[in-house]
């Protein structure tokens, strides 16, 4: 080995220094935290060997260069293939059309994600609606799929403007059409329900506040999960669901979370 302009310690003399670093994000630390505790020039060979020992764990602070993968649930955010009936999906999942020409049409988040408890707020986009029977919601796991047909297991918005709870009619909200937006805000502890169409007044009332679970419709206690149904007269009628996915079309009341 060949070495040029080197300035020689005495035999076995000891190089020590002490190391700093600022603890980061970025460090990749291999097997154990090694502390180097001396270097032993003899003078270097390749036969050299390095002491080092196990030191005490050095403890880092969060910073902004930190990064966390969050699971979102992303099935959650979506309609499930599993329960289409007579329809198509699109956009991620995230449109629904109805392709029937019989019978219902409809589509919903797996019931396998319904929830029991807590407060949420969802909204679907009216992409194209021909039917004022059409409606979006929420149904019951048991629930046939497609079938918002006014039994008591669906909380519904229907597209002539009325919400209907557990098969009664109860609030006139107006006829929806293209590019409007069905918001719905439930409590599913307390079992109230609030819609609106676009920005206006839940449950078409000035005092109707979901913040302040105040003018909310009851409902019959059970496990829901949003969903979208058509009739049969109803092809290429469509809708985009957002539970959480997107930012909402308008804001959602205090206290009340994406469904997911």
């Amino acid at each position: 080995m060949l070495v040029c302009s080197v300035s020689l310690l005495r035999r076995r003399a000891a190089i020590s220094a002490d190391i700093a670093e600022a603890a980061a994000a970025l460090d990749a630390p291999g097997t154990g935290n090694v502390v180097f505790a001396a270097l032993v020039d003899d003078p270097a060979s390749v036969g050299e060997t390095l002491d080092a020992f196990l030191g005490q764990v050095m403890l880092e602070a969060a910073s902004a260069a930190d990064a966390v993968t969050i699971s979102t649930g992303s099935a959650a955010l979506t309609f499930d293939p599993a329960t289409v009936v007579n329809a198509a999906l699109s956009n991620g999942d995230l449109t629904a059309t109805a392709t029937g020409t019989t019978g219902f049409s409809g589509a919903r988040i797996a019931p396998s994600l319904a929830h029991n408890t807590g407060k949420y707020y969802f909204e679907f986009k009216v992409v194209a609606t021909s039917s004022a029977s059409n409606a979006v919601g929420l149904l019951t796991p048991a629930a046939v799929y497609g079938d918002f047909s006014g039994s008591a297991i669906c909380l519904r918005v229907v597209m002539n403007g009325i919400i209907s709870l557990n098969g009664n009619s109860l609030v006139a909200m107006g006829a929806f059409v293209a590019n409007d937006v069905v918001g719905i805000a439930i409590d599913l502890g307390a079992h109230l329900f609030w819609a609106r169409k676009n920005a206006g007044n839940f449950n078409n009332s000035g005092t109707a506040n979901p913040a302040t679970a105040t003018g909310g419709l009851a409902f019959t206690a059970d496990s829901y999960a949003p969903a979208v149904a058509w009739f049969s007269n109803a092809v290429n009628d469509a809708y985009t669901m957002n539970v959480g996915a997107t930012a909402y079309a308008n804001a959602a009341p205090a206290g009340f979370g994406n469904w997911a």
